[in-house]
């Protein structure tokens, strides 16, 4: 099993794995933020590739390199959202309990499991992006926290139905989640305004609604997200704004394993601060905080689904059936 602290380069040089593969986990690894949704797609086009590309001498070789890579996107992604576990798991066990080791076997294995989860991935943000238009249909002005590549989805229908909405876009400092916002909106053809976060109480009060992303959402009906999405749920519990995250069910899960307390993510502001205040034998600043938080059900209007809008209190009853 791969080391939760290595390195999409040291998998690929330990493991071998094709030139393909390596380009689609460099891109994952440089290309930030990325959406949950769409890093999936790209884990399921790396096995594709090697499947495809694997200069692998044997059925078990080529194998040990599949279960590296699920090992790496369970690792990595897989920290932060259920959807990871839920989509690759049947794909590790597929590959695990491989009887027939001949090379045809194992790619034909490995290229099943890819297209499989493209296929059905397509077919839900389909439906998500359906029934969140139908949802929404009307909005004038809409408040994003965060990139999520199926809230995108969702404002590109919007736009293409109703050329009036607006964005406003809060820069999500934590993770910059706001600057691919503004820059995807635009490209649309979207008015945008860029906020601070400070200013969201101010700009929240304008707006039909509140759109976000889940990285995992739980049996209780809560879900988790990158840090700053709670302050955002309770200024639109307060100010009576639709608070409406968007998720699709894979990211489901039965218990807290992809919670912030449990998973110990953080970041650091250390950069921000002079090298010789933080080098400094007497200084006592801790700069580290969560990445992400748990949003609970209470504040949650709806969640707009591959299958309508649920509420808090009945999404699990729907999503279960995805949880592997």
């Amino acid at each position: 099993m791969t080391q939760p602290n290595v390195s999409h380069s040291d998998i690929c040089e330990r493991y071998k794995l094709p030139e393909g593969t390596k380009r689609i986990l460099h891109e994952i690894a440089n290309s930030s933020p990325l959406g949950t949704s769409v890093v999936i797609n790209l884990f399921a086009e790396a096995l594709k590739t090697l499947s495809e590309e694997t200069a692998a001498n044997s059925g078990r070789e080529l194998i040990s390199q599949g279960v590296a890579l699920l090992d790496y996107f369970e690792h990595t992604r897989g920290q932060y959202t259920a959807a990871v576990d839920n989509c690759f798991r049947p794909c590790h066990r597929n590959l695990t309990g491989i009887e027939n080791e001949t090379m045809a076997n194992v790619r034909r294995v490995l290229l099943t499991c890819a297209q499989q989860l493209q296929e059905e991935r397509i077919v839900r943000i389909k439906a998500l992006i359906d029934h969140a238009a139908k949802y929404l249909a009307g909005a004038r002005r809409l408040l994003l926290y965060d990139y999520s590549s199926t809230v995108m989805s969702i404002t590109r229908e919007l736009l293409r139905q109703e050329c009036k909405l607006e964005l406003v876009a809060s820069e999500s400092r934590t993770a910059d989640g706001g600057r691919p916002i503004v820059e995807e909106a635009s490209k649309m053809g979207c008015k945008v305004r860029y906020i601070p976060d400070a200013a969201i109480a101010q700009a929240i009060q304008d707006c039909d609604g509140v759109l976000v992303g889940v990285e995992t959402v739980f049996l209780d009906g809560s879900f988790s997200n990158t840090v700053g999405t709670l302050g955002v749920a309770i200024h639109a519990k307060h100010f009576e704004i639709p608070f409406l995250p968007a998720t699709e069910s894979v990211k489901a899960s039965p218990n807290r394993d992809h919670a912030p307390d449990n998973i110990q993510v953080k970041k650091d502001m250390r950069t921000l601060l002079t090298t010789s205040l933080v080098h400094s034998e007497n200084a006592r600043i801790d700069t580290s905080y969560p990445a992400i938080e748990i949003v609970p059900g209470n504040l949650v209007t709806a969640y707009l689904t591959e299958y309508g809008t649920l509420g808090p209190a009945n999404i699990w009853a729907v999503a279960r059936g995805s949880v592997t």
